[in-house]
């Protein structure tokens, strides 16, 4: 098999298929058709396919450093102006999205939505932000039960708090004392 430049991959790779199909059609035809035979056989073609692969590996480790040095280039090689313009637009990138998630957190705050629900208003302007969360706040409340009636306030003295009554003794229970100790 003849070694190519890392340039014409896709010829590269034509080529090896080209050559390991061959060599396995006259293997195929050449032997016997036994079980022993057939698992050297599989056993050969493992070896020889692992070979390969380490081999295409190691090519591939030698172009990702390639790659990395023509970025190393490409990047020195570009101008001052150029790279203040990137760093210009990854700024104005976060800045966009610091904004957006001020906007979630105070349309959330505004309309009293639980902070699980403020991924769900999404990204855009601070009006459409606010719209949203007064629509989810709108179905949150048509969704929620109706509070129970407040039971009317206790007008009996408790019998504890009378002058003379002896004070309510709580049961001591020590393994909820050693539970508290150890923090469950």
């Amino acid at each position: 098999m003849s070694e190519t430049a890392p340039e014409n991959g896709d010829a590269q790779v034509e080529q090896m298929l080209a050559e390991a199909v061959a060599s396995v059609e006259p293997a195929e035809q050449a032997k016997p058709d036994t079980g022993a035979a057939k698992a050297q056989d599989w056993e050969a073609e493992t070896a020889k396919w692992k070979a390969l692969a380490r081999k295409h590996e190691t090519a591939a480790k030698a172009n990702a450093e390639a790659a990395r040095r023509l970025a190393e280039i490409e990047d020195s090689q570009k101008t001052e102006q150029q790279r203040l313009h990137e760093r210009a637009q990854a700024a104005e990138r976060e800045l966009s999205a610091l904004q957006s998630a001020n906007a979630r957190l105070r349309a959330a705050t505004v309309y009293g939505l639980p902070a699980e629900l403020v991924d769900l208003l999404g990204d855009g302007s601070e009006e459409q932000i606010n719209e949203r969360a007064e629509l989810l706040a709108a179905k949150l409340a048509a969704a929620a039960p109706s509070p129970a009636p407040a039971a009317p306030p206790q007008t009996r003295p408790v019998e504890a708090l009378k002058p003379g009554a002896a004070p309510a003794v709580k049961e001591v229970d020590p393994d909820a004392w050693l539970r508290r100790l150890a923090g469950r």
